[in-house]
């Protein structure tokens, strides 16, 4: 008798018991375990594991040799629960001993299920919600998961799934794996940490108290309401308590960093007129508006686990808008282009409906639009290329039923994804110049012919009216601005007088309404898109006025559009350059001096032609683009006789002067501009202002 069958038959057997039944003898050379004998299979054991064969090992049954007395538990009963139980509350006591910095650390937020993440309050912490279905837990290998987080444990194995706690299987030896119970408490435990630093950059009571008596401005809440769930009603506004309020304790991280984001967005768009309401903050309004974006993007905007719902969408754009404004155009590239990738990992581009829009009233069609339009807008400025080229938004079933301006926002952003899909060696392509000013047409015929006068924000107005006019602001830019987009190349090189005379309109458009707009005063902080299509229509009205100078000198002949608009078109163009003086003096503003630096130097060469000075201008294909940053700007070069200008989606203009004796002679050198000293006195006037 073995040592085992010893101890057994030595315990005193009940007094109600029935005689144990007499031990069968094994067969010599018996080794299967009794699963293996009910399930007449082979029983084979692996050289890793020597006490729990194969099969036992995969189905997750108990392994028990025949030379033990005692048989494996009946199919049905509930041993096997009651020992994953057991093993899961030794398992829950360890980690809670450990914390949530042990080994353990790898178990993150994808490890709860799809309903338990959606959920934004945890009134329930002590008693975490359960998914009625299986959830499955996903793990990778250790080197595919230290390239997902950096929090990851290395020694995380393959896949395994977790089954309801109805399961009739057990496991053998406890693995690593948590179940979902324990995962939710962790996440629970990470959001709280996050939550924490959130909150933490939030203002104190009475710094808010003193920004709550801004004036709101209306990009604030045009910003705010472009990320809303709802459409904002004619009849209402959002007060700035509203918009500045942070959500309850508890809340899921994204609710407070778009609070966070939305702060950022009212600061930024602080009138100057209420500067000094913020002199007795504790700190200095930029910090604050600086920590809120920072706090928002480290732990919340750049976690794809934390983002991927509607409220993670409105923080993604809310960043982007916020990085717009502060010039900062490849950062607010970056933030669109990863709230497109979000937005089609959640199935907005197929018009699925996720679960965190249900109860919102915008449509998965309507908010995708939105982002493929911001992601355009940023591509065509910078000369980047865009991330969605499906146009599913203007369909003849989508734009059936849209309001006009809607449908035409909608044939505005098709046209400018054609535009993008352009190369610089097809500026010149007539069809494809045909068909996209053919679909620019098509939309401009939408909108009445009052909408398209230019609007006006002044002070008397109210704040309704203030939005749907900066609203028009931004409509009128974008259409102008694909329009001088697709005709800017006829300047240099007309295909037709009319595409030339096209472009110049254009030009024209965009400069007058800068002008106005500027003259309104707006907050320190606005669309700095804005800028960047001035600084295109500046460069295409002084090249048209350049390039018309020509072929009057050596044609003699013929009808020049620009004749009688020239001088007009000079003041602009000298206002034009006060304005961006004034921000460069005050604010060293970088793309404002991009703006004056090229008005400067093409203001001289056109004095330099009234002085009997020829100039060619051109596309230069060879120069190269490498060393550029924004696209927008102007650079001498060749000793300062030949002035290269640089701009997105087109190749270099290279602007070089003429000598007759064919000696170098550099740009400009003829005279210095004759209103100088004017000039500087408006330059003056504007500062004082």
């Amino acid at each position: 008798m073995t040592a085992t069958e010893r101890t057994l038959d030595e315990e005193p057997p009940l007094a109600d018991s029935a005689p144990a039944p007499k031990r069968r003898k094994l067969r010599k050379g018996t080794q299967s375990c009794w699963e293996c004998k009910r399930r007449k299979a082979r029983c084979t054991f692996s050289p890793s594991t020597q006490d729990v064969c194969d099969g036992c090992k995969r189905r997750g049954s108990d392994c028990v040799s025949q030379e033990v007395t005692d048989l494996p538990p009946p199919p049905g009963s509930n041993k096997h629960i009651v020992d994953r139980l057991g093993q899961v509350e030794a398992l829950v006591r360890q980690l809670i001993k450990s914390g949530t910095h042990s080994e353990h650390r790898y178990i993150d937020d994808r490890l709860v299920s799809q309903a338990e993440s959606r959920d934004r309050v945890w009134g329930e912490r002590a008693a975490p919600r359960r998914s009625a279905s299986p959830v499955v837990v996903s793990t990778t290998t250790p080197q595919s998961h230290r390239s997902e987080s950096p929090n990851c444990d290395p020694q995380a194995g393959s896949s395994a799934t977790v089954g309801d706690t109805h399961s009739q299987r057990s496991t053998s030896p406890v693995r690593p794996g948590v179940p979902p119970l324990t995962s939710a408490a962790l996440s629970t435990k990470a959001h709280e940490a996050i939550c924490k630093k959130l909150f933490a950059a939030w203002p104190n009571p009475e710094d808010i108290a003193i920004i709550l008596a801004i004036p709101v401005e209306t990009s604030q809440i045009i910003r705010a309401l472009i990320c809303t769930r709802s459409s904002p009603k004619p009849s209402s506004l959002p007060s700035s308590t509203a918009l500045l309020q942070l959500p309850p304790t508890g809340s899921h991280p994204v609710l407070i960093a778009r609070s966070l984001l939305i702060l950022a967005s009212f600061l930024q768009g602080m009138p100057f007129s209420s500067a000094h309401h913020l002199e007795k903050l504790s700190t200095s309004w930029h910090n604050i508006m600086s920590r809120a974006v920072e706090t928002a993007h480290d732990l919340v905007t750049c976690k794809d686990e934390l983002v991927d719902s509607l409220e993670g969408l409105e923080c993604i754009m809310l960043e982007g808008l916020y990085e717009n404004y502060a010039g900062n155009l490849r950062t607010s590239w970056l933030a669109g282009r990863r709230g497109v990738a979000i937005a089609q990992m959640l199935g907005l581009s197929r018009g699925i409906k996720p679960r965190s829009l249900v109860g919102s009233v915008i449509e998965p069609n309507d908010l995708w639009f939105r982002l493929v339009q911001f992601d355009r807008y940023l591509s065509l400025m910078l000369g980047l290329p865009q991330s969605a080229l499906e146009d599913v938004y203007a369909g003849p079933d989508a734009l059936e039923g849209c309001p006009p301006l809607d449908r035409f926002l909608r044939l505005c952003t098709v046209a400018c994804g054609r535009l993008l899909q352009r190369h610089p060696a097809e500026v010149y392509n007539y069809k494809m110049a045909k068909n996209i000013d053919k679909l620019l047409q098509e939309a401009s015929t939408v909108m009445p012919a009052q909408w398209w006068v230019v609007p006006t924000l002044a002070s008397e107005i109210g704040h309704l009216e203030k939005i749907r006019e900066a609203l028009r602001f931004n409509d009128h830019f974008m259409y102008y601005h694909l329009l001088l987009q697709l005709h800017f190349p006829n300047i240099l090189r007309p295909m037709s007088e009319h595409d030339r005379a096209t472009a110049v309109t254009a030009s024209r458009e965009i400069l007058s309404r800068f002008l106005s707009f500027r003259a309104t005063r707006p907050a320190r902080f606005y669309c700095r898109g804005v800028d960047l299509i001035a600084f295109l229509s500046c460069t295409a009205l002084c090249l048209a006025h350049i390039c018309d100078f020509h072929h009057q000198t050596t044609d003699g002949t013929g009808f020049h559009l620009s004749v009688h608009q020239r001088l007009g078109d000079r003041g602009m163009l000298e206002q034009a350059l006060v304005v961006m003086q004034v921000l460069v003096d005050q604010h060293n503003d970088e793309i404002a001096t991009r703006v004056a630096t090229l008005l400067k130097h093409l203001l001289r060469i056109q004095d330099d032609m009234t002085l009997g000075e020829r100039y060619t201008v051109k596309f230069s294909p060879e120069t190269s683009l490498a060393d550029d940053d924004l696209g927008y700007r102007v650079k001498l070069t060749d000793q300062d006789t030949v002035l290269n200008i640089y701009l997105p989606h087109f190749w270099v203009i290279r602007i070089e002067r003429q000598r007759s004796d064919g000696m170098p002679r550099q740009i400009g050198s003829t005279m210095q501009p004759p209103d100088d000293r004017c000039f500087q006195d408006e330059v003056s006037q504007k500062r004082r202002r």
